[in-house]
């Protein structure tokens, strides 16, 4: 994560692997499958500056409070507790 452009991250990413394969470890080798598959996934984060992050968080705090205030009746309550919530 701290490869400054993608072609660093990858030559990490391979120093990464062959060090996970020296280790016999089997967690290791699982993760290591795991990001295999993902690859290019992972990769693309080194040249798109953009994540979802932000848009998570408002969904999770959005979930939290609708988990709090089970049985509230008045929707437009609901929805306006909400958005004063994220501004």
């Amino acid at each position: 994560m701290d490869a400054p452009d993608k072609n660093t991250a990858l030559k990490r990413l391979k120093e990464w692997y062959i060090f996970v394969a020296t280790q016999n470890e089997p967690e290791f080798i699982t993760c290591m499958n795991t990001i295999i598959n993902w690859q290019e996934y992972v990769l693309n984060s080194f040249t798109c500056p953009y994540t979802n992050g932000y848009t998570e968080g408002v969904n999770n705090k959005s979930k939290v409070f609708k988990r709090n205030a089970y049985g509230m009746r008045n929707f437009n309550r609901f929805k306006n507790r909400i958005l004063h919530m994220m501004s």
